[in-house]
């Protein structure tokens, strides 16, 4: 009993130790974020759904309103938008979304030339929602 006590205690330990060795060297302070150079600061627009929007620009100059959502870990777009611009989807590729009701696997695709406020940013991968979920007050068309 003795041995698969000290076992347990070492286990923990390791996992206590290799938890240590990965975090980030003290904390992450707010007014360090806002003037590092990568930071953009955009002025926020609220619609009468109550939703905060950003103007951004597309690729071919299709200008708009994206919706900020602070939950969201990727940027999405419908598909009348992905067709608009052009942009293939990724292929064998598909990223698993969760939304208040369901659970789905949608694709994604890569956009370049995202504008914030004069800034070009990176290309980065997006994924396609499906239209369906939306209502009618929450749409922001491009």
């Amino acid at each position: 009993m003795g041995f698969l006590l000290r076992m347990f205690r070492v286990a923990i330990l390791s996992i206590f130790i290799v938890g240590c060795a990965t975090s980030p060297k003290g904390p992450l302070l707010l007014q360090e974020q806002l003037e590092h150079p990568s930071t953009i600061t955009l002025p926020i627009i609220e619609n009468e759904a109550g939703l905060l929007l950003v103007k951004a620009e597309l690729p071919g100059g299709i200008q708009g309103r994206f919706i900020v959502d602070t939950g969201a870990t990727l940027t999405s777009i419908y598909p009348k938008l992905q067709k608009r611009l052009g942009l293939s989807l990724m292929e064998r590729t598909s990223i698993r979304i969760h939304g208040m009701i369901a659970t789905r696997l949608r694709p994604l695709t890569k956009l370049q030339g995202l504008t914030l406020d004069g800034q070009v940013l990176p290309e980065m991968q997006i994924v396609i929602i499906p239209e369906e979920y939306t209502s009618e007050s929450t749409k922001t068309k491009f």
